[in-house]
Order: structure tokens, then sequence, then C-alpha cells
């Protein structure tokens, strides 16, 4: 495979078309069928024949999907239309965007638009044109034989927006390269693509303010990573120098973290890449990926160094080129689970929320997701972790747990932009821990384990770059183990052979044996794919559920049990499962406090997998099809958790008390 990153030093719509304009209209159809010039606008266009048929409805209205988009656009040949091809300019009220997150309105040209829209019922829905409004970054879209970008995000308009007479689009920081929007129609009776407007660029005034801040559990269990992206360029004459300034909360003085032992920046480019779309259609700037760990260094333990259990406001970036702190960035420094053993501390309440398959979705009526994997329920439930942060760490420690398919980016690397946008009111305020799933890895011939292509040709590379687990193993070895209060957490990855003798399992069964469960009285494994799972895809390819399911069982189900882990946390299926405590025979166990409890939290906001058994395995004891999380309260004594949907009810409640 690639190698996985390189390291740097430091209005109203128009009246209803007369008889003579709609003949003029048809004339233009068939003119446009033919190739070249269209006769109305000037514009170029291009074409491409695609399979969809015009009779199904269905298809019309999935017609902004991403799939369509790499039919009808994505694989079009631009040849004809190239930078000096006349077009009608898109207005925008502003070409320079002050921070990541604001808003551009853009003005929609009504002449252009009036042949597009016709109200007039004598038409059928074939013959209506698909008119998109996209948004790109920079513009090799207009001059390339081979169209080499997708999208960043992409508006199916509707007659409203005309009568309206803008779009509002929210517009995140994702390079130095100015984003234009262009407006496309897609002409459904002659199969033809064009652009009838572009806008100006539009470039971010301060591309060295950080984002997509997120924090991690560090190398050492009372040590925090703060991990963050900026785009302006690096390089000897100007250097990037990370650093994590931290205000205690509780005496007001400040200390800094920053010096090669604890700071690193990393990239990555289309080189390292695997395949398409992610080194080719789908490639969008990724930044750089800084990350400091907030520890003390040197053999002497130089500097100060975070008081277990205490609050902190802090600020990232770099002094010379800019800084970004607020007040939503406070963090509680974890405790060492070494002095939480004595009676004192028994009963005290640690929170985790644990969470798989969310995926994001643009909040501004915009799209940039497939129909394959549909994500916009991950907004509310991204939402919904948030809030339910902030009020746990009122009171005390709060970790969040996403156990494999991150972004659902794919190979589109805007949507990993977007996905640390939307995630970072959680991940900024608490500890984010993360596995590595197959739509973040799998690739052929890329030492994953399947040979499917459902990372889009990323094989794990944004993935390690932008995720600073405590990883120590290596390159393209995502499995780690951490300890997070009264809980310790052994992640793997079920992405990579994970077969006994592998070198993946030989390092679990190290892990597991260096577990102390006198400081850390709870286990939990975590990975993507099932160990147990409620589904119907059985076949004998080596990726389906079940085969999967057998093969982790017969590689850790003894190992587990030797270990007394308590429970799996996985995902990959989307929905919500729990078994029972599962022994070794695979029946159940609710007495002992021995058996497995396995848990799917898949439901976080991927189309729901809407394959289960029709009855429940006897093992399950939960199995529902809805998008939300799962809340952990934990104590030293006792584990619980609550199941909550996007509507706020309580699906399932489970509790375990310390044997």
């Amino acid at each position: 495979m690639a190698s996985s990153v390189h390291q740097t030093s430091m209005g109203e719509l128009g009246a209803k078309p007369t008889r003579w304009l709609r003949a003029a209209v048809w004339l233009c159809v068939v003119l446009v069928a033919l190739g070249g010039v269209h006769p109305c606008t000037g514009a170029r266009i291009f074409e491409r024949r695609h399979a969809a048929t015009q009779e199904d409805p269905a298809s019309w209205l999935e017609a902004h999907r991403l799939e369509r988009w790499t039919e009808r656009f994505r694989s079009s040949s631009s040849s004809l239309l190239d930078s000096s091809t006349t077009m009608t300019s898109l207005s925008v009220n502003e070409t320079t965007v002050a921070w990541s997150g604001d808003f551009v309105r853009v003005r929609l040209p009504q002449d252009e638009l009036k042949l597009v829209f016709d109200d007039d019922e004598e038409l059928s829905s074939s013959s209506r044109g698909l008119t998109y409004l996209c948004l790109f970054q920079g513009l090799e879209f207009l001059n390339h034989e081979a169209w080499p970008t997708t999208p960043i995000k992409w508006k199916l308009l509707e007659p409203e927006d005309l009568e309206r007479g803008h779009v509002d689009a929210r517009m995140l920081n994702m390079g130095t390269t100015p984003l234009h929007f262009a407006l496309m129609v897609h002409d459904d009776h002659a199969d033809t693509v064009r652009f009838v407007a572009l806008s100006d660029g539009i470039e971010f005034e301060y591309p060295d303010y950080p984002v997509g801040v997120h924090l991690a559990v560090g190398r050492e269990a009372t040590t925090l990573v703060a991990q963050w992206t900026t785009f302006d360029a690096i390089n000897a004459s100007r250097p990037y120098e990370p650093v994590v300034e931290v205000t205690d909360l509780e005496t007001g003085s400040k200390f800094v973290f920053g010096g090669d032992e604890v700071a690193r920046t990393v990239t990555y480019g289309r080189e390292d890449l695997c395949g398409a779309p992610a080194n080719s259609a789908g490639w969008v700037e990724p930044g750089y990926q800084h990350s400091v760990e907030m520890r003390r260094t040197g053999a002497a333990l130089r500097g100060s160094a975070l008081v277990p259990g205490r609050r902190y406001a802090y600020r990232v970036g770099d002094f010379k080129r800019g800084m970004r702190g607020d007040e939503a960035m406070v963090f509680w420094a974890p405790v060492d689970p070494s002095a939480l053993v004595g009676d004192d501390d028994d009963d005290k309440v640690y929170t985790i929320l644990a969470f798989a398959d969310m995926g994001e979705y643009p909040d501004d009526g915009f799209d940039d997701q497939g129909k394959e994997i549909e994500t916009e329920p991950s907004v509310r439930v991204a939402r919904m972790v948030a809030e339910e942060a902030e009020w746990a760490a009122r009171d005390g420690q709060v970790l969040a747990v996403h156990n494999g398919d991150i972004s659902y980016a794919r190979g589109y690397g805007a949507i990993w932009h977007s996905f640390f946008a939307q995630i970072e009111p959680l991940a900024s305020r608490v500890p984010y821990m993360t596995t590595i799933g197959n739509h973040e890895r799998d690739w052929p011939n890329s030492g994953d384990r399947y040979g499917g292509q459902d990372s889009g040709g990323e094989c794990g590379v944004p993935y390690m770059s932008r995720l600073a687990m405590p990883r120590q193993q290596g390159p393209d070895k995502p499995w780690y183990s951490f300890r997070w209060g009264p809980v310790h957490f052994v992640q793997l990855s079920t992405e990579h052979p994970f077969e006994r003798g592998t070198e993946q399992h030989e390092w679990a069964m190290g892990a597991l044996e260096a577990v102390n469960r006198t400081e850390t009285p709870w286990l939990v494994a975590g990975f993507h794919r099932p160990m147990y799972i409620d589904s119907t895809y059985c076949d004998a390819s080596n990726a389906s559920d079940c085969k999967v399911a057998d093969d982790l069982r017969f590689a850790f189900r003894y190992l587990f049990y030797q270990y007394r882990v308590d429970m799996t946390w996985v995902g990959h299926h989307h929905s919500y499962q729990r078994t029972c405590a599962v022994d070794l025979a695979k029946g159940c166990d609710d007495k002992s406090g021995l058996g497995l409890v396995n848990l799917v939290v898949g439901n976080a906001g991927a189309v729901l997998t809407a394959n289960l058994e029709p009855e429940m395995p006897s093992w399950f004891q939960v199995a529902k099809l809805v998008h939300g999380y799962t809340k952990f309260e934990v104590t030293r004594k006792r584990i619980s958790l609550k199941s909550i949907d996007v509507d706020g009810n309580v699906i399932d409640e489970w509790s375990k008390s310390s044997p």
C-alpha cells in the first residue's frame, strides 16, 4: 500500500412561457442533443448517456445523489468546455470569508433559469431540467478532458429557490484554493449537462485558523492530545510550531505544551492514496493535521502537567501564525486510574457516549452524500451527543467512543472536513476515541483483510493522519489500548488480519494480559464489525456479517473469556443490538458475571440496515432499527447503559455489578 503520511518539522419566477417560447425551448433541447455550443445560452455542453430510465419517478427524484453525479457528471468528457467559455456570472455577496462556518449568499440568475423551470402541465417530467447549484474547489472541472473533480456539495434547485432569488450556503474552510459556485443544468430529455453560470472565487481570510479541533486520550492515562487542521503553506521559511496553551480554571495559571517531543504535523498527498476517487475525482486539499500531547517532556519531566480531575480552558495553534480558543473549549483533565482504588472513589460516576457508523451531512439545505450511504440523521445524533456531553461534563468526566465508519468520506475528501466541523462541538470538549472501519480502510491489494473498495481509495491514510489515537505499533497498525477512569479499552481493527498468529492477535493477547483489573475493574473490547450479529447477510463471502462474526469468535472468544472481557462495542450493522451475557457455549449466563455482553451501536447516522432475522437469535435481547446513541454511566462497582433514539426515547436499559 502507499505510504501513510508525510511528516514535517513544524426574485420571482419568470412568467409562464408563451407557446412560441415553448417551441424555442424544444428547439434548443433538440439542438443540445446533437452536441456543441448551446444555441440559447452560448454555453458549451458535454454529454454522456446513462442507464437511468426516465419512466421511473424515483430515479428522477434521486438524481441529485452522489451515484447519479458519478453517472452523469464526474465521468463525463468536458473537453469541449474550457475556462474561456462564456458563461453568466453567478453573483455572491462575499468573495472573502472570515471564519469557517460563515454563510455566503448566492444570487440566482433569473433569465437563464426561466428556460429550465417550466410549470406547464403539458410538459412531462422527463422533459424537466435538473438544475444544481454546485460548489467546487478550483476550476479544474472546466478544462480537463476527463472531469477530475466532484462537487464539494450541491443543491437541487426548486421553484421556491427561484422565487426567493438566492441560496444561502455555509462555507467550510477546505484549503487555499478558491471555491467556486457553478450553476449546472442536466436536461433529462436530451440527456446533456451544461454549465450556465459561474461565481468568482471565494477564499478564506484566515487559512491558518485551526478547524476540526478534537481531543483524545494520550499514551498515558492522565494526558490528552489536541489535534486540529490548518491550510496555509508550511515550509522552511514559514514553519509551523503547534502548541496548546491551557488555563487552569481553579488557579488561573497558564502554561504551554509544545516542542518536538510532544508535537507533530502531518499531511498526505494524492500519491499516498491507493485509488479513485480518493486520488482523483474526490480529491480536495487535506490541509495539515497538527497534534500536541499535553504532558511533561524530557528525562527530567520538565514543565507543567495537567492536574488530574481539574478543569482547563485551552487554545490551539501557532503563536506567530494564529491561535484559536473560545469559551466552549474546556476539558476535564483525566484522572489516574491507579489513584481511584479505595472506597472514597467507588461511587464516582464516569459518563461514556458510544456510537458508530455516523457520517455527516450539510445543515444548509445542500447535499454531499450518496444514495448508497445516506447519513442525514447524523446531524441530529451529533447534536444530541454534544448536548449530552455538555450536560454531563458539568459534573465530571465524559468520554466519547466512535467505533468505525467515521465520516463516510469514501474517497471524497471534502466530507472529512465537513465531518470534523459537525463533530467538533463534542470532540473539542471531551476525549474522542475511534477505531477504523471498512469505509476508512478497505481497498484491494492494500493489506486489508477483505479486498473490497469501501474506502474509495483512501486505504486508511486520511484516518491515520486525522485521528491521533495512542497507537504505538507503526504505520497501518491502528490497534491500541487506553485507560479511562475505571475502564480499560482494547481497540482492535476488524479491517486488518486478526486471526490467531497474526501480528494484531499477538498484540491483543499482550494487551489483555497487561490489564490491571484492580485499577480498571471494567474491560471493553472495541472494534468495527460485530462478533455476534442479528443479520441475514450470511453468504459465504469473507466480508458477510455472519462469516466475519464466525471468524471473530474463533479468533477471540476464548481469549475474551480467559481475560474476563465484560463487553464488546461494535458497529458496521446500522442498528442497535444487545446480547445477553454470552458464555462459551453461546448460551446466556447473566448470573455469574463471566459472560460477554455484545453491543452493536451502528445507529448513529448511516441509513439503517433492514436485514434483521425474522426471529431474533436466542442470545440477543434487543435488536432495533432506529437512529440514536448509547450512554454509559460507570463506577468502579457498576456499569449501566441507556440507549436513546433521535426522539429522546430510551429504547434499552441494562446494568451489571462488578463480581
